[in-house]
């Protein structure tokens, strides 16, 4: 084994190299020092740049949850370097494809046609890619994220987001994937493509969002429910189910963790108490 340090042998010691990939995963799973461990993790790659394909996806998450829980631009401006750089430095489909993956997840919306080239790519990439459950998550994931952009775009790029939605569900629901949370994400985008179509599909919509909501509840995950539950209650709205409306914004409400998502559900019941 090589115990040669980082200065003298140009590489991050091995055991150093271990220790902060469990780092970086336990901050991502457990939310504690993320920006710590992002900064950390970027020094450890200004250090080793030639450190292998892990290293450099460690610490794009580690960037992009930084970014995520400080809405500090620098930490995603991190992610997109890195995710560039693992672009450029491996020659492999897959590490391409998470390179842009993680380009495009944490470039800003004012830079959605960077975004969707990006995510664009990162398929393209993986459609020649020997199937594997990290490519199989992976398609997943950049499905859902240009689905995302897409669905509020032209008719086009709407029914484009559909199908990705659909494919990313299907992907999702694999017995070796059976990714809950993702699950949850894409049935939103679903009922949201049906509630604020040309023409509204309140059937679909409240379809997709009660799935959302049932995963939401199983996870434990407040903020989805108080968004499933306020998206509901909008369906009812327009189906003049003014009481089931109150029922679902009053839990909307009491489950917000978020001193905005209080004020939505409140101005929610005002207009329904108004009807």
């Amino acid at each position: 084994m090589d115990y040669e340090g980082a200065a003298a042998g140009g590489k991050i010691h091995d055991l150093e190299r271990e220790l902060l990939l469990i780092e970086c995963q336990e901050a991502h799973v457990e939310g504690n020092e993320r920006v710590a461990i992002a900064a950390k993790a970027v020094e450890a790659l200004k250090q080793a740049s030639d450190s292998p394909f892990e290293v450099y996806a460690a610490a794009a998450l580690a960037c992009y949850n930084a970014g995520i829980d400080t809405r500090d631009q620098q930490h995603f401006a991190h992610a997109v370097t890195i995710g560039r750089q693992i672009i450029e430095r491996f020659e492999s489909p897959v590490q391409r494809a998470e390179g842009h993956h993680f380009a495009g997840i944490a470039l800003p919306r004012a830079e959605s046609a960077a975004q969707r080239k990006h995510w664009e790519t990162a398929l393209q990439l993986l459609e020649s890619a020997e199937e594997s459950e990290y490519v199989v998550r992976l398609k997943a994931k950049i499905a859902n994220s240009l689905a995302e952009q897409l669905s509020s775009g032209s008719d086009l790029e709407r029914s484009m987001a559909k199908r990705l939605f659909e494919t990313s569900i299907e992907l999702k629901e694999r017995p070796e994937i059976r990714d809950e949370a993702g699950l949850a994400i894409s049935h939103g985008g679903l009922g949201r493509l049906a509630l604020f179509a040309t023409k509204p599909d309140h059937v679909t919509a409240r379809k997709h969002f009660a799935e959302n909501l049932r995963l939401s509840e199983k996870l434990g995950s407040a903020t989805g429910q108080t968004k499933m539950h306020s998206l509901l209650a909008a369906v009812d709205v327009a189906e003049k189910q003014l009481v089931n409306a109150k029922q679902h914004y009053r839990a909307a409400f009491r489950l917000a963790p978020e001193e905005v998502d209080k004020i939505f559900s409140l101005s929610g019941l005002v207009v329904v108490h108004s009807l």
